[in-house]
């Protein structure tokens, strides 16, 4: 089938991608022009694993290619202008897949002003034959808004809800074992449009409306979210009752009504996703009179939690300033350069409020992160981000980080003050090494 997307961030270049792998031919169309600069040359404006071998691959196989926005609305525009049967060749795309931004606004609403925009310029450049899918999250009752808007301009495209459910880090394989697939849809031919797009992966899909299928995304990510913040409230306890937060997740975990997955202890979850779709969420329903006391609950603690690994490392080692604090990581998770929303960030900003000097070192996110942290200096090993410093952060939960090498760390230290706010370290081996060892729980 013929797709294209508009919006080659990290969900729009990876679905993108995929389904050129699966054999449709896909168009990818951005208005930044380093980044399709980029990808036209082959190189990944993001870091995720696997994902530049099935790009490159279904490049050479001439079903994928990335344009610049302008560069394909002028390209359209001589097309219909020129010779009116070219317009057919609108037709030939099946579906659009909106894959732009919805960044917070001020109250924690979603700001939709990047969809709108997107769904007015599909409308003005495909025929109504092109279905509209909205990949990106949104509130529920967007879709109905965004059909509300295009007819009163006169047009008449079906616009479908299709939420991602990729995790970054494992995108590519998210991507090809779903759990499920969502599709919100209004009308038979916009399923059958979707269930023939996603067929190559004969996967469980949920066929619903627009409306749920938003609200399943939503409720998702924000279920997930108050997991996290759970067993991080669970891991506070178990440090003033002297029990062990990791040993009770898998007396948790396996009971296959709660399941094992995000009752990890740490510090707080961050990425591009939950934090603004739970503010998003709470905010919806606030405007429907309908609090969820729940979620304002989740977001106080997820933002109390950076504030808390921040004061366990000043009330360890005193006084903060002027001392050097290195700091293992600065991405939300491993396996990707994103910074956003990252608990490292926050806790690095606190520790520099206090007055430390901060070294930092993450094998992929010294990029993105030197940017938020300009008063941060970024060293380009571990090592060499611990010389002489007064104790060790783990932030990120880098594969890497475990397998140090602690002697040679240690001697590095000023003072051997191992802060593992990942529970991803041997504390036993380190404590054998001499090091003064405190973990989360």
């Amino acid at each position: 089938m013929k797709i294209a997307f508009i919006g080659a961030g990290y969900v729009g270049l990876v679905s993108a991608a995929m389904f050129a792998h699966l054999g449709h031919n896909v168009t990818c169309i951005d208005n930044n022009h380093d980044k399709i600069s980029a990808l036209q040359n082959g190189k990944l404006p993001i870091y995720e694993p696997g994902l530049g071998e099935y790009i490159n691959k279904a490049r050479l196989a001439g079903r994928l290619s990335f344009v610049l926005s302008s560069d394909f609305d002028s390209c359209r525009s001589r097309e219909v202008s020129q010779d009116p049967q070219e317009s057919k060749s609108e037709e030939e795309t099946d579906a659009i897949f909106i894959a732009v931004g919805t960044p917070p606004l001020a109250s924690g609403e979603a700001d939709l002003s990047y969809i709108y925009d997107a769904t007015m310029q599909v409308a003005q450049s495909y025929s109504e034959n092109t279905l509209i899918v909205v990949k990106s999250t949104i509130p529920p009752g967007t879709c109905k808004s965004l059909e509300s808007m295009l007819r009163a301009k006169g047009f008449s495209h079906k616009v479908a809800s299709n939420p991602e459910f990729l995790r970054e880090g494992s995108a590519v394989e998210d991507f090809l074992n779903p759990d499920r697939i969502v599709i919100g849809v209004s009308d038979q031919k916009a399923e059958a449009t979707l269930r023939e797009i996603y067929k190559p992966l004969d996967p469980l899909i949920i066929k619903t409306d627009p409306t749920t299928s938003e609200l399943i995304k939503y409720a998702s990510n924000s279920f997930l979210a108050t997991k996290i913040a759970f067993i991080n409230e669970m891991a506070n306890l178990c440090e003033k009752v002297d029990a062990d937060v990791e040993m009770l997740s898998r007396g948790m975990g396996l009971d296959h009504r709660i399941g094992e997955a995000f009752l990890k202890a740490g510090p707080g979850f961050g990425g591009s996703c939950f934090p603004k779709d739970i503010l998003a969420l709470s905010h919806l329903a606030k405007t429907h009179e309908q609090p969820c006391h729940v979620l304002d609950a989740v977001i106080f603690s997820n933002q109390n939690r950076r504030t808390h690994m921040a004061r366990k490392i000043s009330n360890t080692i005193g006084d903060l300033k002027g001392k050097v604090i290195c700091v293992l990581g600065v991405t939300f998770k491993a396996g990707t350069d994103d910074v956003r929303s990252s608990p490292a960030v926050d806790i690095i900003n606190i520790l520099l409020q206090q007055g430390a000097n901060i070294r930092v070192y993450d094998p992929e996110g010294a990029a993105h992160g030197s940017r938020l942290l300009p008063e941060a200096t970024f060293a380009k090993d571990p090592y060499e981000a611990a010389t002489k410093a007064e104790a060790v952060v783990i932030l990120t939960e880098w594969d890497e980080f475990k397998l140090l090498d602690f002697k040679k760390l240690h001697d590095t230290l000023a003072k051997p003050n191992m802060f593992d706010f990942r529970n991803i370290l041997d504390g036993e081996q380190l404590q054998k090494l001499r090091f003064s060892y405190h973990r989360i729980g």
